[in-house]
């Protein structure tokens, strides 16, 4: 059985592609300090596997951050995915909000009125930004959307997660080649098999047998697979350059009323400490760099 891995392949009489993701250890570790009630930690799963998914598909060297806001009970869903396959994800619950009301909530209703947003960030280039509204119930609907209204890509995602196991399918269609009159009819073809796709499955299942169960009268070209982890891109350094970013004046007024600053991070847990001398010496570094 697959664990922590991405697996891309393609069909050879079809312009499609897909990807099965399942992650484990690495969802375990980006849940693991956040006190999450269960249909939440199903969520960040569900998250984590996307942007997991959408990584695989694109061609460059930065981060994705797929990311659903609201007004409801759940103000923020958010996951991250680097080219290196690193992963890490939050869910913000607003204030008040009774975790026990929550079970049964679909994804719109958890978030009530929002957007969800797709960015990429390169190293090199541009950012580039997507929105849509929340309209469907899933997130994988709500992908799926995007994918055909944004990119004209008809595709089909499936997404779940136990609480201690998250995977997912996606397959989509490629630019059409005029070459290839068949290409809607195979397309179907494909959408047709993938939708036969449970649950069970994509848990328990490895990655061939699956592949082996869906698509064994395609021929497919399976990629070699790659290595997903959990690791947060947080650091002393990039906390310190929080602080610069607040002002002198308001970085000492925090630690006159404090007597020592703490940042804490939302991925991962760690917290960064910062007294006088580090706060002067913070700002004298920020000084010579201007």
């Amino acid at each position: 059985m697959n664990s922590d891995n991405i697996t891309r392949f393609f069909f050879d009489n079809c312009n499609a592609r897909g990807e099965i993701v399942s992650l484990e250890e690495s969802f375990i570790a980006a849940a693991a300090h956040q006190e999450l009630p269960s249909r939440l930690r199903l969520e960040l799963g569900n998250f984590l596997t996307a942007a997991s998914l959408l990584t695989g598909i694109l061609k460059f060297e930065g981060k994705l951050t797929l990311q659903a806001q609201g007004n409801g009970p759940v103000t923020a869903l958010m996951a991250e995915a680097t080219d290196k396959r690193n992963i890490r994800g939050i869910v913000r619950l607003k204030e008040n909000s009774d975790p026990n009301k929550l079970d049964k909530l679909t994804l719109p209703e958890l978030l009530g009125k929002g957007l969800l947003s797709i960015t990429i960030e390169p190293e090199k280039g541009q950012r580039y930004q997507g929105i849509i509204p929340l309209s469907k119930n899933t997130l994988a609907e709500n992908l799926g959307d995007y994918f055909f209204q944004s990119e004209q890509l008809p595709s089909f995602i499936y997404l779940t997660c136990n609480g201690q196991r998250a995977s997912g399918l996606m397959v989509q269609a490629l630019p059409a080649d005029k070459a290839q009159n068949n290409d809607e009819e195979s397309w179907e073809t494909v959408e047709h098999l993938a939708r036969t796709i449970r649950d069970e499955e994509l848990i328990h299942l490895s990655h061939a047998e699956i592949l082996a169960r869906l698509f064994h009268e395609l021929e497919t070209r399976v990629l070699p697979d790659q290595t997903v982890k959990f690791k947060c891109s947080c650091s002393h350094e990039k906390s310190g350059q929080a602080l610069v970013s607040i002002g002198r004046d308001d970085a000492h007024a925090l630690l006159a009323e404090r007597g020592l600053i703490s940042i804490n991070c939302e991925f991962c847990g760690m917290t960064y400490q910062f007294g006088q001398r580090e706060l002067t010496k913070l700002f004298k570094q920020a000084e010579q760099l201007h």
